[in-house]
């Protein structure tokens, strides 16, 4: 188990920043000018910004994202003007809109704030969309966007984790600091706090029924061996097409011979697009990855 560092929990000047630039005037607007011509954005995941809507730009439309003063998410998508960081994120967003427009269910696992949940909503008002995750904060951040964004009838929120059935995870109501975590997993450990349940990816089959086409999103912060090893029997009746981080400490001996066995192939995201991989292992440089249960087609 691991416990939150001082600079996971956000302690330190930009706890004081955030608070002192929801008073001050014209902050977002004037701050967008001065750093818009700067070199080396990294740097404005730091920055602080004043509470408002964040409209995003898709490839179906747009969304907006609420408290970007608390999540990291929308916080950094407004400094990027309304898109995705960095190359290969946008790509990663992309596919699994166009995997829920062929679908008739998108599971968003390790949701956060939601917006994959919401681009795979916009992608296709017919797919019904499950939102999983186990920060309660990250939890009412999420439903707040699916408010703001009339979704409420087409995404189900969850504060659920999905690994081992029958399994809880003590997370506390609010993680303190300056912005809400975008990385929190059953890897570490709270001495008090909401004991969220964690289910199975094969239990979830009830909740699915007769669906013919699944997308999944998974986000899990390197604990999708758990995910994998109680989900053969899901895998094995829907064959989803999958997006999934693999962090450099990932298990993947754990689930990637698994799948390989089952017929899938890999794909490493790239900002030039999936690149078809003989073999699943974590990539130095990029950290999503296609799951596939046919040959990817290159167009």
């Amino acid at each position: 188990m691991r416990r939150m560092t001082r600079g996971q929990e956000w302690f330190g000047a930009r706890r004081f920043l955030n608070g002192l630039v929801r008073f001050l005037p014209g902050y977002n607007p004037v701050m967008r000018i001065v750093v818009k011509p700067l070199p080396n954005r990294t740097w404005l995941r730091r920055l602080p910004v004043a509470p408002m809507d964040v409209e995003v730009r898709l490839s179906t439309g747009s969304v907006f994202m609420v408290r970007p003063d608390r999540c990291e998410i929308a916080k950094q998508l407004y400094w990027a003007g309304g898109l995705r960081e960095t190359a290969e994120d946008a790509v990663a967003l992309a596919l699994f809109e166009r995997m829920a427009s062929e679908s008739d269910v998108a599971l968003d696992i390790g949701c956060n704030s939601g917006l994959f949940s919401m681009a795979a909503a916009r992608a296709n008002p017919l797919c019904r969309v499950l939102a999983f995750d186990l920060l309660p904060e990250a939890f009412e951040v999420c439903f707040a966007n699916l408010v703001r964004n009339n979704l409420v009838s087409q995404v189900a929120p969850y504060l659920r984790g999905i690994g081992r059935r029958g399994a809880s995870f003590r997370v506390p109501a609010r993680v303190g600091g300056a912005t809400m975590p975008s990385s929190i997993s059953t890897e570490f450990q709270f001495d008090d706090g909401v004991d969220v349940p964690i289910v199975s990816l094969d239990s979830l089959s009830a909740a699915i029924g007769e669906a013919k086409s699944v997308a999944i999103k998974i986000d899990v912060e390197a604990t999708e061996h758990d995910l994998f090893e109680n989900g053969h029997a899901f895998i094995s009746r829907y064959r989803p097409t999958i997006i999934c981080e693999v962090l450099k400490r990932a298990r993947v001996e754990a689930y990637g011979p698994m799948l390989a066995g089952m017929g899938y192939k890999f794909a490493l995201i790239t900002p030039d697009g999936p690149a078809p991989r003989d073999h699943l292992e974590p990539h130095p440089s990029f950290k999503d990855w296609l799951f596939t249960p046919a040959p990817l087609a290159v167009n």
